[in-house]
């Protein structure tokens, strides 16, 4: 009578399934962290956005201009208005960018035009009405921009070397009529 052969997998042919799926993960981490840094981004410019439109919300509800002022070499913004009338901006809103992949820019600009109807936006620089380093955005109390007829911020990713990595997202507002629009460009 014939003894039954045993079933199962060798070593040798566990390991090479470990192996492989040791290189199909090491072909996924790149791009897991770029989704990553990807959707940390697209957070952060719909946080900006939210900024901008507390701004103008508030300016509109006191009747009183309100700032949103944004620092590009500390990367964080803050919401400043007058709310009890007393001639003092009192900080309603400040955030902080987190990490240090993610920050306002690219300092100058985009090169492509925005897509219409905004492309006549100026775009050449990472805040088209603010300095190098910092600026303020001022709402009127009707809810205009009264700082710049109309702008942009940009925000952007940067790999491990401090390039632009993806996408670019432009805040672009309308001066008179205080129009805000979040856009994803390209760099």
């Amino acid at each position: 009578m014939p003894t039954p052969r045993q079933r199962g997998f060798t070593l040798v042919e566990t390991m090479m399934v470990i192996a492989i799926i040791g290189i199909l993960a090491a072909l996924a981490v790149p791009n897991l962290t770029r989704m990553q840094r990807s959707q940390a981004l697209a957070g952060e410019a719909r946080n900006l956005y939210a900024a901008f439109m507390e701004t103008q919300g508030l300016a509109v509800s006191t009747a009183e201009p309100s700032r949103l002022f944004i620092d590009r070499v500390n990367r964080n913004y803050a919401v400043l208005a007058d709310t009890d009338g007393d001639g003092t901006l009192e900080t309603k809103m400040s955030h902080s960018l987190p990490g240090s992949d993610i920050v306002f820019g690219p300092q100058a600009g985009v090169s492509a035009a925005l897509p219409a109807p905004y492309d006549g936006v100026p775009h050449g620089k990472w805040c088209t009405s603010c300095g190098d380093d910092n600026g303020t955005i001022i709402f009127s109390g009707d809810g205009g921009v009264s700082s710049a007829d109309s702008g942009s911020v940009f925000l952007h990713a940067v790999d491990d070397k401090g390039n632009v990595d993806g996408d670019v997202f432009a805040l672009v507002f309308i001066g008179p009529t205080g129009n805000v629009r979040l856009l994803r460009v390209s760099p």
